[in-house]
């Protein structure tokens, strides 16, 4: 938690991803001199289930996917639980309705879902968003892990109907569609384009973010920063230091 002295100001929960959890990986992600000294911005960072301290193999993520596929929807499940207890702790124990949540990868995707879930938010944005975990286990996972799931009698349509409770296309969102955002990379190797397309008209997105680099070229791209920096603008939740001359002169 990075929280100012003084007068209440707005909030910005932070969603890792996949092996993170860990504040020097974190911070890399979700900068705090910008996010919390520039921006203005109070942060609560949490760590998602079975990573960082809360992880149960040796590495951050461990289990998550490559583990027990209803283990897997239990984690992301508990996860979703977690964020919604802490965005009811910054609204009763802050005082502060003034929140955003910004999510990147797995992240993106707990993003997406609470956006599913959550009605008072002032802006959501699910970065790279892994929108289709089936495929994506099928198509990254080693072979010996989708032979286990096949051993077990889960090919991928039984995995995608497990995995349906959290998947966002199947979630009505139910925030205002200006208080949503989807951004993505034009050459992602893990979040296809086809998923998010779909999360995109789903949302009835008119203006995504898509960036020309990586899923993991995210944290050092300038655009990315601009324009979330705009729509932060755009819902009141900070104002530049140029617009702020602006309006006092």
């Amino acid at each position: 938690v990075f929280e100012h002295a003084g007068e209440n100001r707005p909030w910005l929960v932070c969603v890792h991803g996949y092996r993170m959890g860990w504040l020097p990986l974190d911070f890399q992600l979700f900068p705090p001199g910008w996010l919390h000294h520039k921006l203005g911005f109070n942060l609560l960072m949490p760590i998602l289930p079975l990573h960082g301290r809360r992880r149960l193999g040796w590495r951050s993520g461990d289990y998550l996917f490559d583990g027990n596929v209803m283990d897997m929807l239990h984690a992301i499940t508990q996860g979703v639980h977690d964020l919604r207890c802490l965005l009811e702790w910054i609204r009763q124990e802050r005082g502060e309705d003034r929140i955003a949540m910004l999510g990147y990868s797995l992240g993106g995707l707990h993003a997406a879902l609470v956006g599913s879930l959550e009605r008072n938010l002032s802006s959501l944005i699910a970065g790279i968003p892994l929108v289709d975990l089936p495929n994506m286990i099928w198509t990254h996972s080693p072979r010996t892990l989708v032979q286990d799931f096949e051993d077990q009698g889960l090919g991928f349509e039984q995995i995608q109907a497990l995995l349906k409770p959290v998947s966002p296309l199947q979630l009505q969102p139910q925030l205002p569609v200006d208080r949503l955002g989807i951004a993505a990379a034009s050459s992602d190797r893990l979040v296809p384009s086809e998923p998010v397309l779909d999360l995109i008209q789903h949302w009835q997105q008119e203006a995504p973010m898509w960036y020309a680099g990586s899923h993991l070229s995210v944290r050092r791209e300038r655009v990315m920063r601009d324009w979330l920096q705009e729509r932060w603008e755009e819902a009141g939740l900070i104002q530049t230091d140029l617009n702020a001359a602006a309006s006092a002169g």
